[in-house]
């Protein structure tokens, strides 16, 4: 008892003593003695250097040490700390649990600070890369297309974009590691500039225009059973929606555009291996669908997709 009850008063005082202040929006941090020269500084400086920025991580382990001092709290239990030769029971463990908690909210902020210095920062990098790889001539800075022919890349998603620019730099070679068997697609104008990215390249600009706010091609809406009939709402859905990461939205997107790449698909049906010296694609699943359509399907189903509203 009379260990616990000066441990007791040690918390206390502790508790009581000077706060290291906030910088930025985070709160204040508790400085105790066992957290020595503890600041907003000197964590962000230990997760960049020793964890690679590995905010995540590092707070999922606050996160389940909380949850741990709190079960053993409930068993009216004992937690040892041998490294700093520390013992908390009772009332001593419920502030310790006070202090983590503390510790712990601090550490959310500045994941979220870091987070969105290094979203600007990429945001930056992908609008520069944006330019100087020539996409904001086509695609417009802000993901825009400048022409009917060209897709909107603005809020398309970064998995389904990066995979499209992987392929388009292989282009009649070899097909993707890892890819759809067979799956590949080519473009004359942009085979040179896509031939210069580098992975990292990629990653940057398919994030970039993935973060971009998309916008509606002005298509009046149409009413269409095609969707369904034709099996396209199965991966694409009623409303344009692709259903994986890795398979794009076309709500919104210019309709000729979309009914361009069902043509390509069906030319490359019957031979995956046909591809054209200017702009084609294969795809197994695509291809065999866009067999099956008509030119009057293709044009009906375009402009039933270009006609829904981008989210």
């Amino acid at each position: 008892m009379k260990y616990t009850y000066t441990l007791f008063l040690i918390v206390s005082i502790v508790l009581t003593s000077t706060v290291v202040r906030a910088s930025g929006d985070c709160p204040s941090l508790p400085q105790v003695s066992w957290w020595s020269n503890l600041s907003h500084a000197s964590i962000t400086k230990y997760v960049d250097h020793k964890l690679g920025g590995g905010w995540n991580a590092y707070v999922d382990k606050w996160e389940i040490q909380l949850d741990m001092l709190r079960k053993v709290y409930a068993r009216n239990s004992e937690v040892v700390i041998r490294s700093k030769n520390l013992r908390f029971k009772g009332e001593a463990l419920a502030k310790y649990i006070d202090d983590v908690r503390g510790r712990l909210a601090v550490t959310r902020c500045l994941a979220k600070l870091a987070a969105a210095k290094a979203q600007t920062a990429d945001q930056a990098k992908g609008r520069a890369l944006s330019v100087s790889a020539g996409c904001a001539e086509c695609h417009g800075k802000k993901g825009i297309g400048t022409l009917p022919m060209t897709p909107n890349l603005a809020g398309q998603k970064a998995r389904y974009l990066s995979l499209q620019l992987r392929r388009l730099r292989i282009g009649k070679g070899r097909p993707l590691s890892g890819d759809i068997p067979n799956a590949m697609r080519f473009h004359k104008d942009l085979e040179a500039v896509i031939a210069q990215l580098k992975n990292q390249d990629i990653e940057i600009l398919a994030d970039y225009f993935a973060s971009l706010s998309c916008k509606s091609s002005g298509q009046p809406p149409i009413a269409s059973t095609l969707p369904q009939t034709k099996g396209c709402a199965l991966c694409h859905g009623i409303k344009g929606r692709g259903r994986n990461l890795s398979i794009p939205n076309l709500a919104g997107q210019p309709w000729k555009y979309l009914a361009k790449q069902l043509h390509v698909f069906k030319a490359t049906a019957n031979n995956e291996h046909v591809l054209d010296d200017v702009n084609s694609r294969f795809h197994p699943i695509m291809s065999d669908e866009a067999r099956k359509l008509t030119n009057g399907e293709i044009k009906e189903l375009s402009m039933y997709y270009s006609g829904l509203k981008c989210e």
